[in-house]
């Protein structure tokens, strides 16, 4: 079982409708989970999260942007 200070306190995948979360920009919805981590965590049927706001991602490449890149 996860640790309970290891885990969010609310999970927004389910607060948060995605008829809301798509009207987001991306790296908003990135911050609120919507988005891959390394080693490949966070996944949604074995898929990047975003594939759930925007199935045409479903066979795309999805490449992050971390703030810091340049």
């Amino acid at each position: 079982m996860t640790k309970g200070f290891l885990r969010q306190e609310e999970n927004q995948y389910l607060a948060l409708p995605h008829d809301i979360v798509r009207k987001m920009p991306v790296h908003i919805q990135q911050l609120i989970g919507y988005k891959l981590s390394q080693p490949y965590c966070g996944w949604v049927d074995s898929d990047d999260p975003r594939v759930v706001l925007d199935p045409s991602l479903k066979n795309a490449t999805i490449h992050y942007q971390d703030k810091n890149d340049k």
